[in-house]
């Protein structure tokens, strides 16, 4: 029982000393990647959530990165003013802009965003979300994208310079979550499911 015990506590230490040293190098890299912006693609994909992932997809449209754009991930309570918003930005909303209410999180992006791409034969992409989120959203798409599909990642960088020290817990718990949904994903993409 006692060598049990033992090797129990060493394999949970083990465990999350691995865990720590990937979180660290997580936070201070995720927001390093560099965004191609010279690359024009079929479709450009914003996944909800934080702010300016979708005026990074205006601004991306308006400057001919792409013929087309699907924000997915709209809450359906706020489609309206979210529409109104967004003909407020731009002038190419009615040509060029879908709005996708089905999904509720990063899977259902993924799955709502091959539904379009396979609704108009789109060959590239390029993925708008937050840069803490790029990695699994890239991850869930690959999953059942087909093959021949181009992703260019588009991470917005997720500024930590306004952090203060009463909202540097709630910054890390939503890195480590973050951090371990990668984990998570990158494992289930690795074991083929």
């Amino acid at each position: 029982m006692k060598k049990f015990f033992i090797t129990s506590t060493l394999g949970l230490l083990s465990f999350l000393a691995i865990w720590s040293g990937g979180l660290l190098y997580f936070i201070f890299n995720y927001n390093q990647e560099e965004t191609p912006t010279d690359i024009r693609v079929d479709g450009i994909v914003v996944f909800t959530g934080s702010s300016g992932r979708i005026n990074e997809g205006i601004n991306l449209l308006e400057k001919d990165k792409s013929k087309f754009m699907l924000v997915t991930g709209v809450n359906e309570s706020s489609l309206i003013n979210t529409e109104n918003w967004i003909k407020s930005k731009t002038s190419m909303y009615s040509c060029c802009i879908e709005l996708e209410t089905k999904a509720i999180n990063t899977v259902g992006n993924a799955k709502e965003t091959i539904k379009w791409v396979n609704k108009y034969n789109l060959k590239s992409i390029r993925l708008v979300t937050s840069s803490y989120h790029i990695l699994r959203s890239e991850i869930e798409l690959k999953k059942i994208a087909p093959e021949s599909l181009i992703i260019i990642k588009h991470p917005i960088r997720y500024s930590t310079e306004k952090i203060s020290f009463q909202n540097l817990v709630s910054y890390l718990m939503l890195i480590s979550i973050e951090y371990s949904k990668f984990i998570i994903s990158l494992i289930v993409l690795r074991l083929g499911y």
